[in-house]
């Protein structure tokens, strides 16, 4: 039943040719692990079988069909197989189906990360079923979705981003919002198991209780026990037996740490074939060393007594719980802590973070010891209650999974909107996740090296790189602010697009120097949304209204737009390019998250070394103490207090080309699919534009009534599609005509 539901499943997800070269690769690997060759042979054949597909998923060979199975394949034999080996060879496995189903799983298609189940694990699980059997696995079930809701109110309106922390309190919502998304893994886990379970599988628990840990060799037998057992096994009974030699202490020692160590690198090896891209980082060694050593310090040379005594009793009183509490809360405060040093993944910049601590009033320090003793006096009577009732599980069991996803939807049901729903319902990457995602979308096309992965997911569907390549025959790089141009005089197809460029290098068609006599002309500044990524010559909303308008008047609009362009690159183009075409007007187009969009370009800007030229930005960068050798966050966070000083110094550059080339300044305010409106954000950017002197077009609603599947290009492309341009020019064309008389008035002076 279960091998025909994963080959179901496969069909789904991958079509039938590429499923049937999924289903093809599993079977030809599984008769060699499972055939009577030689065992040396067999870990041959599996370096052969990993480094033959390293090619396509570090995308060095582009072919859909097999690229597209890469990851899954090695997810069925990266780490399992290692178990089923060593049992294997200790006892001659006959094969069969369910040896098979271990490799083979439908839901590893679902969930790239697996937990590591050990075979014999396995085994037990398929002749063991009963009827607790499937009321566990409805348990886990509960437990998981509760546990993926719970994540998903975090990761939306909990988490702060790295690059966002300013002061102590940030630093204290950082680390602990972080270490609470770990609550995303065991709800996957649970998840998959609870299924397996449906299925007549008694698979072992997958996680413990490890938020309510009261020591870290708890932590370790909790977080994740698959994990554990398999790192006990196969990592640290081997190098404990290797040191025979020494004291039992030493021995034990010495093979924790080693077998932590090498965790991060099989950790590495995971998100190897996950994300394409082998990102071993140094904090990721630091983080399961220092864990690996305060599990056998806190398990073999400080153990506690009280912990022992407490863990083994059967009645506890206040004063116990109190102190189990503080342990908890002590034990939790330091693991998020050393898991934020994880998620940084950077030394210099974990220590700035930690720097900002100091920013704490008493205010602050009162809240938190107020809301800290709280937590201790709550989590004491819940323990007392919990520890009195721990026999009734069939009370405790989905009772407080249930509860707790009713009271979470209770809640969004009665108080959220509904775009909080959804990041509730759906999954919707948060702020960061949509940064990153744009960063590395531009950083590729710029060819900066500076990459860093973003969440798995999204890393699974990610663009080819072909994309990238062709990319160059559009655009030409520079070192200077610009960082990049379009071709001129090119024609070529992108991605389902054709792109035609005149001989100024300008995505439009050709224009005489000077405009004709009675006729309006108007530079249009932009990024992509202004350039038309994603759709046809002549399908850009800059083209459609300029062909609009030109049923009443003569009017050019010069496209300008380039993508990846901020508020710094517009401003080096108007003094570099603009006035090629003598316009008598500037339209800039500004989007959501505009503070954020030029603070990103201005930090990419500095961490690749580019000469910045005006003082006004030289000055930003040294009062900000920016350095070359920084981290992209450690860079963001120092500069975003000069944010607004970065929007003001470019509003003003566009004010003064202005005044001084007798044009009139226009910004277009435009809401990007991928960001939530804050209409707070645009209030402010207008008030502060107004107070220049620009003329506000703002059609930040022209898409907002619209599902987002039908006005992007593609589910990897969030640019608008033709459909979205048509919108945007419907709606700047009533801003337009509303603001006519104004911006002819001011035309040309």
């Amino acid at each position: 039943m279960m091998l025909f539901h994963s080959l179901g499943v496969v069909y789904i997800a991958f079509g039938w040719l590429s499923g049937l070269l999924l289903f093809l690769g599993t079977v030809v690997v599984y008769f060699v692990l499972s055939s009577g060759i030689r065992y040396w042979v067999k870990i041959a054949f599996l370096l052969l079988f990993f480094i033959s597909m390293l090619p396509w998923r570090l995308e060095i060979i582009y072919m859909p069909r097999i690229q597209i199975i890469v990851p899954f394949l090695a997810g069925f034999f990266m780490l399992r197989v290692w178990s089923f080996l060593s049992v294997n060879q200790l006892e001659l496995e006959k094969k069969s189906v369910h040896a098979f189903n271990f490799f083979f799983l439908g839901p590893n298609l679902s969930f790239p990360l697996m937990p590591i189940i050990d075979y014999r694990d396995w085994k037990k699980a398929y002749n063991s079923s009963t009827e607790t059997t499937y009321y566990t696995a409805i348990d886990r079930l509960a437990a998981g979705l509760f546990n993926l809701l719970l994540f998903r109110v975090i990761y939306h309106f909990l988490y702060i981003a790295p690059f966002a922390i300013h002061n102590g309190m940030d630093v204290i919502q950082f680390m602990l919002a972080s270490y609470l998304m770990l609550l995303r893994l065991p709800g996957l886990f649970l998840l998959i198991s609870g299924w397996l379970g449906l299925m007549g599988l008694n698979l072992p628990p997958v996680f413990g209780r490890f938020y309510f840990a009261n020591t870290y060799s708890e932590v370790w037998r909790r977080i994740n026990i698959y994990w554990k057992e398999f790192v006990v096994k196969q990592l640290y009974n081997p190098f404990f037996v290797l040191f025979g030699k020494f004291s039992f202490n030493m021995r034990m020692g010495m093979a924790i740490i080693l077998a932590f160590a090498l965790s991060s690198l099989l950790h590495t090896w995971q998100l190897l074939w996950i994300k394409g891209n082998f990102d071993f980082r140094i904090t990721d060694l630091v983080y399961w060393t220092v864990l690996g050593c305060l599990v056998f310090v806190s398990g073999t040379i400080f153990p506690s007594k009280f912990i022992q005594r407490f863990n083994a009793q059967t009645k506890i009183n206040f004063l116990d719980a109190m102190r189990n509490a503080s342990a908890v809360l002590m034990v939790f405060i330091s693991m998020s802590v050393l898991y934020s040093l994880w998620i940084t993944g950077d030394i210099h910049y974990w220590v700035y973070i930690l720097s900002l601590l100091q920013h704490f009033t008493y205010d602050d320090f009162y809240f938190l010891i107020s809301t800290a003793s709280l937590l201790l006096v709550g989590f004491a009577v819940l323990t007392m209650i919990f520890h009195r009732f721990r026999n009734h599980k069939e009370f405790f069991s989905v009772l407080p999974f249930s509860s707790g996803i009713f009271i979470l939807m209770l809640f969004f049901l009665r108080f959220a909107d509904p775009p909080q729903l959804k990041k509730l319902l759906h999954y919707v990457p948060n702020h960061e996740d949509v940064s990153r995602m744009e960063k590395d979308y531009y950083d590729a096309a710029v060819g900066s090296v500076n990459r860093r992965a973003y969440n798995w997911e999204l890393i699974l569907n990610r663009k080819r790189p072909e994309f990238f390549k062709r990319d160059d025959q559009l655009h030409r790089r520079r070192n200077d602010l610009l960082t990049r141009e379009l071709r001129p005089s090119v024609s070529v197809d992108l991605n389902g697009s054709h792109y035609t460029t005149n001989s100024f290098g300008l995505r439009d068609k050709e224009y005489a120097e000077y405009p004709d006599s009675g006729c309006y002309r108007f530079a249009f500044l932009g990024a992509s949304y202004t350039m038309g990524y994603g759709v046809n010559d002549r399908q850009s909303f800059e083209a459609l209204l300029e062909d609009t308008l030109s049923r009443d008047y003569c009017v050019e609009f010069l496209n300008f737009g380039v993508g990846s362009y901020s508020l710094v690159q517009q401003v080096a183009l108007l003094n570099e390019k603009v006035n090629h075409y003598h316009p008598g007007g500037v339209i800039y187009t500004a989007h959501s998250q505009e503070k954020f969009r030029v603070t990103r370009s201005f930090v990419s800007l500095v961490q690749n070394g580019i000469d910045l030229k005006y003082p006004a930005l030289i000055s930003i960068r040294d009062r900000a103490g920016l350095k070359q050798y920084m981290g992209f966050d450690e860079l963001f966070s120092r500069t975003q207090p000069f944010s607004d000083e970065l929007l003001d110094w470019g509003y003003k550059e566009i004010i003064y080309y202005c005044k001084t080339h007798s044009c009139v300044p226009i910004m277009v305010f435009a809401q990007a699919t991928m960001d939530e409106e804050n209409r707070l954000e645009w209030e402010a950017l207008q008030q502060k534009a107004e107070g220049l002197g620009f003329v506000i077009l703002d059609i930040s609603n022209a898409l907002v009534n619209y599902p987002v599947e039908n006005i992007r290009v593609s589910e990897l492309d969030h640019h608008p599609n033709a459909f979205g341009h048509q919108l945007l020019m419907r709606a700047l064309y009533v801003q337009w005509k509303k603001n006519e008389e104004i911006i002819f008035n001011r035309y040309g002076k």
